[in-house]
């Protein structure tokens, strides 16, 4: 976790131990915190709390975070998030829809959706990429035999 620069918001606040378990065992004589709120902005949160009062129907108890957001600045990151086109698409978006429909006529021959679906999903990437810079991929975090 930290080497992802997680933090587990519950260990932040200081609560009385009735107030800090999130689980208790069938019998009730065993009660553990395991049940996290985990975030990389930390400084996000005024508060993580348990909620005793609610009854979910099983052996934990939810756990509650408390935001204090500034609306203004998450706006203005919104604003300047990945929802505006590239510059190569809003410079030349004819020479885009061209490419686009010059690839889509190879989609006529598909008579099968499955491969429809994938000839399209191709042709996308394959426009996208030529027009835009693609972002770095995050690198695979667990192995396929999940080490």
């Amino acid at each position: 976790m930290q080497k992802e620069g997680l933090f587990m918001m519950n260990s932040f606040f200081q609560k009385r131990p009735h107030r800090k378990w999130t689980w208790s065992s069938p019998d009730g004589s065993t009660k553990n915190e395991i049940d996290f709120i985990m975030t990389t902005r930390r400084q996000l949160f005024s508060d993580v709390s348990v909620i005793a009062r609610v009854k979910t129907g099983s052996d934990h108890r939810m756990v509650r975070g408390t935001l204090k957001l500034n609306v203004k600045l998450e706006r203005s990151r919104l604003m300047k998030s990945t929802l505006r086109p590239p510059r190569a698409l809003s410079q030349s978006p004819e020479t885009f829809q061209l490419e686009l429909q010059n690839r889509f006529q190879c989609l006529e021959d598909c008579n099968e959706v499955d491969d429809m679906n994938d000839k399209l999903v191709e042709t996308v990437h394959e426009v996208g990429a030529k027009f835009c810079k693609t972002r770095r991929r995050r690198t695979q975090k667990l192995s396929d035999d999940g080490r």
